[in-house]
């Protein structure tokens, strides 16, 4: 991990204070609320920072005055202002106050000019900010970190619950949804809010992932009582404030926006949970293994990828409803296989530029929120390439590829094979 390199952006009454020049490892500066930059991955990324009044720059408060320390990521095309000041778009510092440390990165602009996370950035991101916490000699409870999002950024939040379970203490979840299901690690406890009528992200997108974490925690969807605010209900075994690791849904009539309930239900249930260390291990009765159901049946298929294609990092397998159009921005309808790897079909282990290669019985479900897929419909399939100077999980326009392929199911179980050739592409620039 590359050492943070601190460069204050807000006038000097924001400025941190005194820098030892030295970096030992027992020098101690200030942090006060403003924005900041570090070097990560040799890139220049920007972040803000949100310091209780009562907390003295932060430093070396007693164990007892620990604050929670919260995270909290931007939608596509946002910043720190979605969080803050007359830009507000969230609430959600009015509702915490001066209660815990508030730390707000910022997305990458990519290489189409548009703003996003990108998980092969943003990963190395979070770890860095952290760091460089402990480098200053910040003091925060390390028992209650916290990490929320919207659309894009809870995304990113529900991945770093994810893959980051052995330090994260709880996760709340704005119009997002999780992609790397089975890969997960530690113990946290999660709330999401979901639109029945949000275009961007399906509640067939955002309900899935919430059921994986029911699951993953030792949880099952078969019973519910109320959660921490209507609508939200809580599938946890025990009581809330009892229960270390409850799962909780907040299913609302809305859209993609952070709803007016957000702000109070995410700092309830952040600030109700019963104390626990971070661990590495599953929840009992939980983990990947209890969260992954089997795949329903087998996708064979071929395609041919240009010659000018960079090097592949990784792929997905979805389906859009057929009224979808190339270059909408939105999440897709149905996930088949949210993890293939276009590498493993190649004689050689990874695609090379110009080669064709055949995909024989890669794994597919259709998992669809509180119900089942609607087969006698027209889907139109979409395999999704990410390769180096892209982004995951959404795809930069005119460097990242794909392709779109209308299709039609026998049935849940039959294998799909597709018989034609597959031209791969660009993908072409977002039209909305």
């Amino acid at each position: 991990m590359k050492q943070a390199r601190l460069v204050p952006l807000l006038l000097a009454t924001l400025l941190l204070g005194a820098c030892n020049s030295s970096n030992d490892d027992d020098s101690v500066q200030a942090l006060n609320t403003g924005l900041y930059t570090l070097e990560s991955d040799g890139i220049e990324r920007s972040y803000y920072v949100i310091v209780p009044e009562s907390d003295n720059n932060a430093i070396s408060p007693s164990a007892s005055d620990l604050k929670p320390l919260v995270i909290g990521f931007h939608g596509s095309f946002g910043s720190h202002l979605s969080w803050i000041g007359d830009t507000d778009r969230y609430g959600f510092t009015d509702e915490v106050g001066d209660d815990a440390i508030m730390i707000f990165p910022d997305a990458m602009e990519l290489a189409d000019g548009q703003i996003n996370w990108n998980f092969d950035v943003d990963f190395l991101f979070f770890e860095d900010i952290l760091a460089e916490l402990d480098r200053l000699g910040v003091e925060y409870d390390k028992n209650r970190l916290f990490v929320t999002g919207h659309s894009s950024g809870a995304g990113l939040a529900y991945e770093i619950a994810c893959r980051y379970g052995d330090i994260v203490r709880a996760a709340a979840i704005s119009s997002g949804s999780l992609i790397s299901t089975g890969a997960c690690i530690g113990s946290v406890a999660l709330i999401q809010t979901q639109g029945e009528t949000d275009e961007l992200v399906p509640l067939n997108v955002g309900g899935p992932a919430n059921e994986f974490w029911v699951r993953y925690n030792g949880h099952t969807t078969d019973s519910s009582k109320a959660g921490v605010i209507e609508p939200c209900i809580d599938y946890a075994n025990l009581d809330f404030g009892i229960e270390p690791y409850p799962v909780q849904w907040c299913q609302h009539p809305g859209g993609h926006a952070w709803t007016s309930f957000n702000s109070e239900a995410y700092w309830t249930f952040f600030t109700g949970l019963p104390l626990a260390e971070p661990t590495a291990e599953a929840p009992p009765g939980g983990g990947n293994e209890a969260a992954e159901l089997d795949s329903d049946t087998t996708l064979s298929f071929t395609l041919e990828y240009p010659p000018d294609i960079a090097p592949v990092v990784g792929g997905a397998i979805t389906l859009f409803t057929e009224d979808y159009e190339d270059g909408q921005f939105r999440a897709p309808d149905i996930f088949l296989n949210p993890d293939w790897d276009p590498n493993v079909g190649s004689a050689s282990g990874s695609v090379t530029p110009g080669e064709t290669i055949f995909y024989e019985q890669i794994p597919i479900t259709f998992f669809v929120f509180g119900g089942t897929a609607d087969l006698s419909a027209t889907y139109k399939m979409q395999f999704s390439i990410y390769v180096e100077g892209g982004s995951q999980p959404i795809p930069t326009p005119g460097v990242d590829h794909k392709v779109i392929y209308e299709i039609t199911f026998v049935d849940q179980t039959t294998p799909v094979i597709i018989s034609e050739t597959l031209p791969v592409l660009p993908v072409e620039p977002f039209t909305n």
